[in-house]
């Protein structure tokens, strides 16, 4: 049997695994991140990049520039919650696994409601389910080629989100989605 080695997180612990469960964290690893850019960018949020490192873990940086108030916490909340909401749908057999890997963004979620109206929160994860469910193919298009070339940049990004329908050529969400 092949083995090898995954790190749980950037600085989490190492594991020795077979291949195919390493490729199937991998996968799972992909679609969460996939699904933070997608619902970024359908929210109106830029997005820098989706990047894999050495150790396969990947990551989605942003940018936002907004006040922190209750339309920009729904953005936020969204942004986060969308990773688990799309490894959930890519695996769906596998709850307690893509809960263990959004433990960090269930806690960011946490600190941004702490601030406010937890309506703002409960509105975050519809419009992230409706983003993720409106836009899949987008999501998937966003792990594909972040597998491919191990990185995506906003302007990428942004053109896939255009040919995709997620946003309009001038960047922002089409009023259809809204």
């Amino acid at each position: 049997m092949t083995q090898a080695f995954y790190r749980e997180g950037r600085f989490g612990r190492v594991h020795l695994l077979t291949l195919q469960e390493a490729e199937e964290r991998f996968e799972r690893a992909l679609f969460h991140e996939a699904g933070h850019a997608a619902v970024a960018l359908f929210a109106g949020i830029r997005v820098k990049h989706v990047k894999v490192d050495a150790d396969h873990a990947v990551t989605t940086r942003v940018r936002s520039k907004h006040p922190l108030d209750g339309p920009e916490i729904q953005r936020r909340v969204a942004f986060i919650a969308a990773g688990y909401l799309a490894e959930r749908r890519r695996i769906p057999r596998d709850r307690a696994w893509a809960r263990r890997c959004a433990e960090t963004d269930f806690r960011d979620v946490r600190r941004l409601l702490a601030r406010g109206n937890h309506t703002f929160g409960q509105a975050g994860f519809r419009l992230a389910w409706r983003a993720l469910t409106q836009h899949w193919p987008f999501v998937v298009a966003i792990s594909n080629l972040v597998r491919a070339r191990g990185e995506a940049f906003e302007n990428e990004l942004l053109s896939l989100a255009v040919a995709h329908g997620v946003v309009s050529v001038n960047g922002r969400p089409p009023s259809s989605t809204r």
